[in-house]
């Protein structure tokens, strides 16, 4: 599966699960949960191979009712770690708050503008995550130089 770094997939250490496992931080040798072909049930498979890519695009759903997709068959976390509060914040914080954020913003905003205002809002705030990534740098080099 080819998964941002940021979003969190199930994974199983040496016996310990966690839902809240970064996909950069998945090693050769830990266990994802994966639907194999044919199968209405998932199961653990060794993980035998991990690379970065760098592509362009992005696709990050957003479900309005499961916090889980399946993507090539691996299960995953639709949310990621949110890139401007994962200094200050665990990361188990950041699915409690896009599941909030669900709930208050994401579900009457689509019913008041429609599927196509709110895939293009969508693809301009989400996107690949860069624009956050590039806005907590800024913040972190301001900090450094009024010496916070």
């Amino acid at each position: 599966v080819t998964i941002t770094g940021t979003h969190f997939i199930p994974v199983r250490k040496n016996g310990v699960e966690s839902l809240n496992t970064r996909a950069s931080a998945v090693e050769v040798g830990d266990e994802v949960l994966v639907y194999p072909a044919g199968s209405p049930a998932a199961q653990w498979e060794n993980v035998t191979d991990v690379s970065t890519v760098f592509a362009d695009g992005f696709f990050a759903p957003v479900p309005f009712r499961s916090s889980l997709v399946v993507v090539d068959g691996v299960v995953a976390s639709s949310w990621g770690a949110l890139p401007l509060l994962s200094a200050l914040l665990p990361d188990s914080f950041s699915a409690k708050l896009y599941e909030a954020g669900r709930a208050v913003l994401v579900r009457p905003f689509f019913s008041l503008i429609g599927p196509s205002s709110f895939d293009l809002l969508a693809r301009s705030v989400w996107g690949d995550g860069s624009f956050a990534f590039r806005w907590r740098e800024r913040l972190f080099a301001l900090a450094a130089t009024v010496g916070l």
